[in-house]
């Protein structure tokens, strides 16, 4: 059987002499495994299509539980990843991330759109990252279920000012109310809000938003402290990313 998907390589693994294994994100199917012949050849129509980050327009033919390539009609490479190695670190944390949590097949077709974004963001703004990391961990983690009451846990009420994040649990606190003891971190006013826009803007708009430096760097440790603690995803490329810091 012949399906036609839209498909982004998350992943790829040499497979026998010529061919790969690719890892692909699709927005309905979820994450396939799917085989491509000569994906490793430069001569070869797929080869551009079986590259990391290729996001390309596909057709899968199925037999039993495999998967395979035959035809594919490339429409991005995001090409500038590979030219900083920052870049390329973080997309491959980040599609790790999406791998993890686009668990079976279902509609995944928002966490499709934010890692589309997420890397052409990243590819065309590779000074941004901190803050391109901490918007798409925030927002998966919100797609997923996590999104916190955007209120204090304790009072009820909107905060005025600076507030307390508590990331094991994902309660909130007005400073008045939360304690800085346990695992929580002190946010400042302008990190709530950019908190609050993340899990409230619409898709094409959730990386139109600036912040100083500073709040990028603790909204991106809230975030990954955040997802690590809700996912307990393998943080291999996470570190590897820290590293090339």
């Amino acid at each position: 059987m012949y399906t036609d998907i839209q498909g982004l390589v998350i992943g790829e693994k040499k497979q026998g002499e010529n061919g790969k294994l690719l890892t692909v994100l699709t927005p309905n199917l979820g994450v396939l495994k799917i085989s491509t012949k000569g994906g490793t050849k430069l001569t070869s129509s797929l080869f551009a299509s079986s590259q990391l980050f290729a996001y390309s327009d596909m057709t899968i033919y199925q037999k039993g539980n495999f998967l395979t390539l035959t035809e594919a009609t490339v429409k991005d490479v995001f090409f500038e990843l590979n030219e900083d190695l920052v870049s390329l670190s973080l997309a491959c944390w980040i599609c790790e991330v999406a791998s993890s949590v686009s668990v079976g097949e279902g509609e995944q077709g928002e966490i499709f759109r934010l890692l589309l974004n997420s890397l052409w963001y990243l590819s065309k703004n590779p000074d941004k990252h901190t803050l391109i990391k901490a918007v798409f961990e925030l927002r998966v983690l919100f797609l997923i279920g996590f999104c916190p009451e955007l209120i204090c846990v304790n009072c009820g009420a909107e905060p005025k000012g600076d507030v307390i994040f508590d990331y094991t649990s994902g309660e909130l606190f007005c400073a008045e109310c939360g304690s800085k003891q346990g695992e929580r971190m002190f946010l400042r006013r302008d990190t709530y809000l950019a908190m609050k826009y993340i899990a409230m803007s619409p898709p094409k708009r959730v990386f139109m938003f600036s912040v100083s430096d500073d709040d990028a760097l603790t909204l991106s440790r809230l975030s990954e402290r955040f997802l690590i603690n809700m996912t307990g995803i393998n943080t291999t490329k996470l570190d590897f990313y820290k590293n090339m810091l």
